[in-house]
């Protein structure tokens, strides 16, 4: 999904940088910069970011598809700990508010665990990577696809539910 969202603003005609170190080599897309780093920590992310910009154009947004394959800058491997997610999360707004960078909204994926209810309504407290992130963004949107024609939501706003 991430990537989809990616191509659909660079197609009209924005400027969008995508870390998604799982994603497979795909077809170039103009205006879309695509990172596969094995390795990804916000370091890694600013550093990528303020290379891009050598003719000085701006990002218009930044994609980064999962938080799951972030880590921080002292550990290896995935986020666990709710101090791990909130110290990856707050570096990422940190740079999403970064004059150097221009301000690009950053669109930060993650994978939520499957929780099996069997037809009952999504609730965010089900969602463990839900609560830890709620604590760290502005806004919030869990998508929940049971089959591949129904798709719910719930989406929580920073001034409140959405």
């Amino acid at each position: 999904m991430g990537y989809d969202i990616a191509v659909h603003n660079a197609a009209q005609g924005l400027r969008v940088v995508m870390f998604a170190p799982d994603l497979p080599p795909r077809n170039p897309v103009p205006g879309l910069t695509v990172y596969r780093d094995s390795r990804l920590t916000p370091e890694s992310i600013k550093e990528r970011l303020h290379g891009g910009m050598g003719d000085g154009a701006r990002h218009h947004l930044v994609v980064i598809d999962r938080l799951q394959l972030l880590s921080t800058s002292e550990d290896v491997g995935t986020l666990s700990s709710h101090e791990q997610v909130g110290d990856v999360c707050t570096k990422l707004k940190e740079m999403a508010a970064s004059d150097s960078l221009g301000c690009p909204p950053f669109l930060l994926m993650a994978h939520t665990e499957d929780v099996h209810r069997r037809g009952a309504p999504m609730h965010l407290s089900e969602m463990k990577i839900a609560i830890k992130l709620e604590n760290y963004v502005d806004s919030l949107v869990l998508l929940n696809r049971t089959h591949p024609d129904v798709t719910s939501f719930i989406t929580k706003d920073r001034s409140g539910s959405v």
